[in-house]
């Protein structure tokens, strides 16, 4: 597939604007030239003939994707406007056949929505962070039981903290949701560095006694991990994410970003501020992205996504089985919803990702018919899921203001049945 660059025009942001943009941190920058393809760290390559779907499928899928466009399809007014995507690109891989990519809508600058631009994968980035977290502990280079104060004293409760519940989510650490927006919006043009960060965050008194789950004060755990890996290892978080995730995985287009360059034809998105519905076009990123290196720093494209959804499907990336065995998603750690058989998501745990009901209760965690991810970045909205059947549905809506799940996965199961029946 030739790929078709864009190049979007900066807008600038008046000062009162800046002033009051405390969450709209991610965002236009200047433009890069699409990244040199990276082959995996096996040279070996096999070529292997794949049919297209048929033309009646494809068709289909655009009409589902059209009709959740179409004004009240989706309410969009979760945070006091209308805020509504202005585009949706979808990618569907079914074994034995062709990958399907489709599009609809327009970017905030009025071109056409594509398939193949990059975008934010928000909390996708805390994916990755796990993932090199347990590929370390599986080579026996991070101990999962070593408390935080074997690095980083300083963070609260550091010796009793350990390794295991920052990944666990039991470290009981404060949330620092407005610490980040206040340092974020300070200046949209600072470079951030994790001593930097760490330092902000350290001072934020604990939510709770450590042992207790809670997915609530996770950032600060994040950052946290990403900075004992980059002291155990010696390699930035970029070095090891392109190293031990991108390369093994034959991702072309994901890449820990310091937000100073965006890929050309970058994605923005719409979000809500003040009652009023922005785009993410308008502001300077670099802050954003840098404080937020272990939670939404990364940019990808569908196509990878798909690949990575295939990696972490096939325990690619592990010496360690990391898939979706019922122990790894333990009955009481479900994320929306306290009935099994509901739209509910269930939280991982040895995984970097979650399970997704419709699932059924088996011994002391679920039976799930699907794993992956459905983050949110500031002005984005992506979910990724691999069924059962082999089936994978990549999707992203440039805007992060939905206000229910239900027609969004209504349209994830019926492009699912639709490409399988």
């Amino acid at each position: 597939m030739t790929r078709t660059w864009t190049t979007r025009p900066r807008r600038a942001a008046t000062a009162a604007l800046l002033a009051v943009a405390c969450v709209a941190a991610a965002c236009g920058s200047a433009e890069e030239p699409a990244r040199a393809a990276t082959s995996p760290t096996s040279a070996t390559t096999t070529t292997t003939t794949k049919a297209p779907l048929d033309a009646t499928v494809s068709t289909a899928v655009q009409t589902l994707i059209d009709g959740v466009m179409k004004p009240g399809a989706i309410a969009w007014d979760c945070c006091g406007a209308n805020g509504p995507a202005t585009g949706l690109s979808i990618a569907v891989r079914t074994p034995g056949h062709e990958d399907l990519l489709l599009a609809t809508g327009t970017n905030v600058d009025g071109t056409p929505a594509t398939t193949t631009a990059s975008f934010n994968v928000g909390g996708l980035t805390v994916s990755m962070v796990r993932t090199l977290a347990f590929q370390l502990i599986d080579e026996g280079k991070l101990d999962p039981t070593a408390p935080v104060s074997t690095w980083l004293p300083e963070q609260p409760n550091a010796d009793r903290v350990t390794v295991q519940m920052l990944l666990d989510s039991t470290h009981g650490w404060g949330n620092i949701n407005d610490l980040a927006t206040s340092s974020i919006t300070a200046d949209f043009d600072h470079k951030w560095t994790t001593p930097e960060i760490l330092d902000v965050i350290k001072g934020v008194a604990p939510a709770h006694e450590p042992g207790i789950y809670d997915t609530a004060n996770d950032q600060g755990a994040n950052i946290v991990l990403t900075s004992i890996m980059e002291t155990l290892t010696g390699s930035t978080f970029a070095d090891l994410a392109e190293q031990r995730i991108a390369q093994p995985a034959g991702l072309k287009d994901t890449v820990v970003r310091d937000g100073s360059t965006l890929p050309a034809d970058y994605q923005y998105g719409v979000f809500v501020l003040g009652g009023k519905a922005l785009d993410t076009s308008m502001f300077a990123n670099t802050s954003y992205f840098t404080f937020n290196i272990a939670e939404a720093s990364i940019t990808s494209t569908l196509p990878d996504l798909l690949d990575l959804l295939d990696a972490w499907r096939g325990n690619k990336l592990f010496t360690t089985p990391r898939s979706t065995e019922a122990s790894h998603f333990p009955a009481g750690r479900v994320e929306e919803g306290p009935a099994v058989g509901d739209s509910s998501t269930i939280i991982g745990q040895g995984v970097p990702f979650n399970g997704y009901c419709p699932c059924v209760a088996n011994g002391t965690g679920f039976k799930v018919d699907a794993i992956g991810r459905k983050p949110s970045a500031v002005g984005g909205h992506l979910e990724m899921v691999s069924f059962a059947d082999g089936t994978s549905i990549v999707f992203h809506f440039n805007s992060s203001e939905y206000a229910s799940d239900t027609p969004i996965q209504d349209m994830l199961k019926q492009v699912h049945d639709t490409v399988t029946s």
